[in-house]
């Protein structure tokens, strides 16, 4: 889906449940899913703009971005001086092979699909629904490593816009401002803040999809840029659940205690420590990367987002070919994430009554 409006206005809980019911068919059989000859013309040429104009753009920056990190991670692992040379050989190329393309794509449109459904964008929204429900009807129908792939780009994103806030945030908060009543005239007098926190400039800009970004990432100038970001500040009130509330541990925890949510097999599987296979790097891809494998021990996981080292998350770890893993000491590289932000794991144990080793 690369319109929000596909869905008709307004944009009704009922309408989203049925859409990612029929969602969740399409991913389990993919036969069912619609193809180019079912397609209308018009429904076509939105796609391919949508996919020339944003996808591809944000599909090479976050390659560049993502590669150059975790380039930057092997070379910083404690490896010997020899290992060191081989490390950074491995690495050097920075070109992105068609099945790591893929992966970022699938990525890509499943961010922007989240936000298509519960962002604030075009057509009108009846109805909201916090981060449990916004993860049980959607991320709930991907595949662990599928619904890692999408916080990967979140982090992404995220990060860029942090970097543009920091950069323009004294230009985005004008002087205080004091007001005094003098002689029935308010006066400069008492301090008064007039516009929104970063905290919601970052959070309104997120919730309108990639569109929004692509189109801030090519403003070049400063005072173009500040009015384009006052643009996306999104008016008070309720608002569904953003993609980092849904990828967060409480969302993803409330599965097990909400009533009207049925179990999901796929925590048995992890609480049994089920053993798993790295997916060979065909095109399409068809199952879990070697980096995921790394992480959790080669056992399944049903967890993702905030359950994962986030340092693991801005090398896009979930994205890569097993070639980019073969040098000396990648399974310990990524393992010892666990070491240096131990919180993920303890929050496996509490709420899922398994460890990742």
């Amino acid at each position: 889906m690369s319109k929000p409006h596909d869905l008709g206005s307004p944009r009704t809980n009922e309408k989203i449940t049925e859409f990612t019911e029929t969602y969740g068919k399409w991913l389990s059989t993919p036969k069912s899913s619609p193809t180019l000859n079912s397609m209308d013309p018009e429904r076509l040429r939105s796609m391919a703009a949508f996919h020339l104009s944003v996808a591809e753009p944000l599909a090479h920056r976050y390659c560049k971005w993502a590669l150059g990190n975790l380039r930057e991670a092997v070379l910083d692992f404690k490896l010997g001086a020899t290992n060191r040379y081989s490390s950074a050989k491995a690495l050097d190329d920075m070109t992105p092979q068609k099945c790591e393309l893929i992966r970022v794509f699938r990525a890509i449109y499943r961010y922007e699909t989240y936000y298509n459904l519960f962002g604030c964008n075009e057509g009108k929204r009846e109805g909201v629904l916090r981060g449990e429900w916004t993860n049980y009807h959607y991320l709930f129908r991907l595949e662990p490593w599928e619904a890692e792939a999408v916080a990967c780009i979140h982090v992404f994103i995220h990060d860029e816009y942090e970097k543009m806030l920091n950069q323009l945030k004294d230009k985005l908060d004008p002087p205080d401002v004091r007001f005094q009543l003098q002689n029935g005239v308010y006066r400069y007098e008492d301090v008064f803040r007039l516009t929104a926190e970063v905290n919601d400039y970052a959070e309104s800009m997120i919730s309108r999809g990639l569109r929004t970004a692509v189109q801030l990432f090519a403003t070049q100038d400063d005072a173009e840029l500040v009015v384009k970001m006052r643009q996306c500040l999104r008016r008070s009130g309720d608002h569904d659940g953003l993609l980092e509330e849904a990828l967060g541990t409480l969302s993803q925890s409330n599965r097990l205690f909400e009533a009207d949510i049925p179990p999901d097999p796929r925590d048995e599987r992890a609480r049994n420590r089920e053993g798993m296979k790295a997916a060979p790097d065909t095109v399409p891809p068809t199952g879990p990367p070697l980096g995921w494998m790394h992480l959790w021990s080669r056992g399944y996981s049903n967890v993702y987002g905030e359950y994962v080292p986030r340092s693991l998350q801005t090398m896009g770890y979930v994205m890569w070919n097993t070639k980019r893993w073969k040098f000396k000491g990648a399974e310990e590289m990524v393992f010892e994430k666990w070491r240096f932000a131990p919180d993920p794991a303890q929050d496996i144990r509490r709420d899922f009554n398994w460890s990742p080793w």
